[in-house]
């Protein structure tokens, strides 16, 4: 399941194989939000997910200059 957020601020929940047509992947400037989302349209609605829940081999990175 992908839970998504329409332009309301309502979530929307896709089952497996769910059809999105025209994905992008977008930076977030919002404090406290993901960095990275993905916006995509689902049966005429335009969704965002974080990047890390809609592409699942894609995780969180940690801090490139937390090096040890």
């Amino acid at each position: 399941m992908l839970q998504a957020r329409n332009g309301v601020g309502g979530d929307v929940l896709l089952r497996p194989g769910a059809v999105v047509n025209g994905f992008q992947i977008v930076r977030s400037e919002e404090p406290g939000a993901d960095r990275y989302v993905a916006r995509f349209t689902y049966q005429s609605q335009t969704l965002a997910s974080a990047l890390y829940a809609f592409l699942p081999r894609t995780r969180i990175l940690e801090d490139a200059t937390d090096t040890q």
